[in-house]
């Protein structure tokens, strides 16, 4: 019985610390998944993408976009296409921003759809 007994605190006291390294994993999981910095380290370019598309579009969105490059672009191709070109794009930078966001962190599409 005794032995038993003994048996018993033993496989409890693994069984905590095994809990115990679990616990350590998932909050180190838990961080690397949270830093911004992480994520920008594997891939670097693509946030870097998703900062240019933002920008671009938050600069058509704030007066029309009055410089060279958006006069020349606009009398070029015209309005409507401009603003189509900036319609895809935007769409796509998002759906792949979502599924990139998605991977790396598991739930977040559906938290996306939802707003």
């Amino acid at each position: 019985m005794a032995q038993s007994v003994h048996q018993l605190e033993e496989r409890i006291a693994d069984a905590r610390s095994r809990l115990g390294a679990d616990l350590q994993q998932l909050e180190a999981k838990v961080a690397d998944a949270t830093n911004w910095r992480t994520h920008y380290n594997r891939a670097p370019f693509l946030w870097l993408g998703l900062a240019m598309a933002i920008g671009f579009i938050a600069s058509g969105s704030t007066g029309g976009g009055t410089g060279r490059m958006s006069r020349a672009l606009r009398a070029q191709t015209g309005t409507d296409t401009f603003d189509r070109f900036v319609g895809a794009f935007t769409s796509m930078a998002v759906d792949r921003a979502k599924v990139y966001l998605d991977e790396r962190m598991p739930g977040f599409g559906r938290a996306f759809d939802r707003v």
